[in-house]
């Protein structure tokens, strides 16, 4: 049995409107400091893929593959191997190999991907 903080992924579904979840799996994260540290990963019928890293202390590094970040809750949302989604809660850095969001204070940054272009909202600076 592994030894992972409790996580549930909830979906509302009905017979008119059956649920999206092809399936969830729990990537081993990557953190040299101690704590509690999961990571989910959401794949949906449509092809969409959220992956979400959540820690208990928002200065842990924490990791799991391409995606890194310094927050209580980060998530990558990507379709046809694109992101598409990123947010950043209550955290400073969230990276992957396309993006890099960072923030000098702790902050909550939604970054979208729509058809022209990319758009964010932020509760603090972001640093280039």
């Amino acid at each position: 049995m592994e030894n992972r903080p409790f996580v549930a992924i909830y979906e509302p579904s009905s017979v008119n409107e059956p649920g999206q979840i092809e399936s969830v799996t729990f990537p081993e994260v990557e953190c040299k400091d101690k704590g509690s540290h999961v990571a989910v990963c959401v794949e949906q019928r449509n092809g969409r893929k959220d992956c979400i890293l959540s820690s208990d202390n928002a200065s842990h590094l924490c990791g799991m593959g391409d995606m890194k970040a310094k927050a209580v809750y980060a998530l990558c949302g990507n379709k046809a191997g694109k992101e598409t989604t990123l947010f950043l809660g209550n955290g400073t850095l969230l990276q992957t190999p396309r993006v890099t969001i960072k923030s000098e204070k702790t902050a909550n940054i939604l970054l979208e991907h729509q058809l022209d272009g990319w758009y964010y909202e932020a509760s603090a600076d972001c640093k280039d």
